[in-house]
């Protein structure tokens, strides 16, 4: 029993990160934390291109909604998440993403401005404590005068060039759904992770119908994940237009066939409850 939970774990975990569309290698990426001189090359700093220019102007509205996860590989996997978003007094926007399961706890919080197209991401939190896995935090803090971020890793502070465009791994799943209400079909990101800049494709498969267990039939707008060919793990989700492009479901298929799985439970909008 333990032995099956210790080999599941880091796909549970994984489950976790997807459940805020990180979509990364969790070993990789914790090894490159763990060592930052390591595999730290960085790309030429060129501007990323203008979002001003890109896409006409969106509104950022705050939000609140609770997920349930599953993991269907073996031992049944079940977690239940939530995420806020809220505008403080003095202008800037607090974006949160917690988890909560048996086997970990997940808290994880961005400090962003927002100017009308483009998420500009100021401070970062990460925070994870689990059974059978050790504590572990992050810290990052974004530069934009002198282009660069601050990454505090136990205490052990280093820096990362970035320039323009540049974005977290929670501000990215925001920029993603306003780009979505801005009408753009092909989406990617640079994200300051673990060192280095990744980056990460998305371009919208079409209009679905979604039927749901909690909300009937949705009218959704399903979203792929760009990989190479060659890669076999497969990653869907579905936003939900007329709830300002909500995540209503995100399924990923790895390539030895095990499904990952999160669906809406209830969120609340500005003008509107979904129960």
């Amino acid at each position: 029993m333990y032995s099956s939970l210790r080999h599941l774990l880091p796909s549970a975990l994984t489950l976790m990160f997807l459940l805020c569309l990180s979509m990364v290698d969790t070993a990789r990426a914790e090894q490159a934390l763990q060592d930052p001189d390591q595999d730290q090359t960085q790309p030429e700093q060129e501007q990323a291109p203008d979002a001003t220019n890109a896409v006409p102007a969106t509104e950022l509205n705050p939000i609140k909604a609770k997920y349930s996860a599953s993991l269907e590989k073996g031992i049944p996997f079940n977690g239940s998440a939530t995420r806020s978003l809220k505008q403080r007094d003095d202008g800037l926007w607090e974006y949160r993403f917690y988890v909560d399961s048996f086997i970990a706890d997940i808290r994880e919080s961005l400090l962003l401005e927002w100017n009308g197209h483009q998420v500009i991401p100021l401070e970062y939190r990460y925070e994870l404590s689990g059974w059978m896995i050790p504590d572990r935090a992050a810290k990052l803090d974004f530069d934009w005068n002198k282009y660069r971020v601050r990454n505090d890793i136990k205490d052990k502070p280093w820096y990362m060039d970035i320039h323009r465009g540049v974005l977290d791994k929670l501000g990215f799943q925001l920029q993603l759904r306003q780009d979505l209400k801005a009408g753009k079909r092909r989406m990617i990101y640079e994200i300051a992770d673990g060192g280095k800049l990744k980056e990460y494709e998305f371009s919208v498969v079409g209009d679905r119908k979604l039927k749901t267990k909690n909300h009937g039939t949705v009218d959704t707008v399903l979203v792929e994940k760009v990989r190479e060919p060659y890669k076999k793990r497969e990653t869907h989700l579905w936003f939900a237009p007329e709830w300002d492009y909500l995540l209503v479901r995100m399924v990923q298929v790895e390539s030895d066939g095990t499904r990952y799985e999160i669906n809406l439970d209830e969120a609340r909008l500005p003008d509107k409850r979904i129960e």
